[in-house]
């Protein structure tokens, strides 16, 4: 018989590692509130103009479609 040495098993009961650790964490939360913060900006300045334009695209489509018959 061959013997069989027993392996290290700590790497396996302590668990995996984190991905982000707390400063990551931190720095990333940080750079996402400040994009937050300036599309907040950006759909305030632009956000009533998009719905004009959207809505007139929705009835300009189905105006027109009813002209042509099917």
């Amino acid at each position: 018989m061959s013997s069989i040495e027993p392996t290290d098993r700590t790497a396996q009961t302590t668990g995996p590692r984190p991905l982000l650790t707390s400063q990551t964490r931190a720095g990333l939360a940080a750079r996402l509130n400040v994009l937050d913060a300036r599309l907040i900006g950006w759909w305030a300045c632009h956000g009533i103009t998009l719905l004009r334009l959207s809505l007139g695209m929705i009835f300009s489509g189905s105006g027109s479609r009813s002209s042509f018959p099917a």
